[in-house]
């Protein structure tokens, strides 16, 4: 749950406009690695993008903030259509970041926040999927949480 400091607001213009291109980033990695021009993915997708890049030896390599934004875009959308979450922008005392947020009724005004591209940046130089694994069991998670 956020603190009393913790300020959730829908996303202005600039953000909009930023994860707009964050998405087409995506979509344009998925036309590379997947030869698809989906502009939603699974989070088992998002893997195969992922590991095209890590074995990709071109030289024209999309650069890792790219390929960051992009996924993360994509993985946090993949959230938003499963758990009925919204992009916001929340400010707490790390900082601001572009997250995923629900007022979860029935826990007695609890929140759910995700912030994908926080999950994003911390695994993305691993080389490794990570994006399948990490969604089940987010998702498992909120839905126990929920039910409860």
């Amino acid at each position: 749950m956020p603190s009393e400091e913790t300020i959730i607001r829908p996303l202005d213009e600039g953000e909009l406009v930023w994860l707009e291109t964050s998405r087409s980033y995506a979509v344009a990695l998925g036309n590379r690695y997947l030869r698809s021009s989906a502009s939603e993915f699974s989070a088992a997708e998002l893997d195969t993008i992922y590991s095209g890049w890590c074995r990709d030896s071109a030289t024209d390599l999309p650069n890792l903030q790219i390929v960051y934004q992009g996924l993360a875009a994509a993985f946090g959308d993949a959230f938003a259509r499963r758990l009925d979450l919204t992009w916001v922008s929340m400010t707490d005392s790390f900082g601001k970041e572009v997250s995923l947020h629900r007022v979860n009724a029935n826990l007695d005004g609890g929140y759910t926040i995700l912030s994908p591209f926080s999950m994003v940046g911390k695994r993305v130089r691993s080389g490794q999927p990570f994006f399948e694994e990490l969604f089940d069991a987010l998702v498992e998670n909120e839905e126990a949480r929920m039910k409860a």
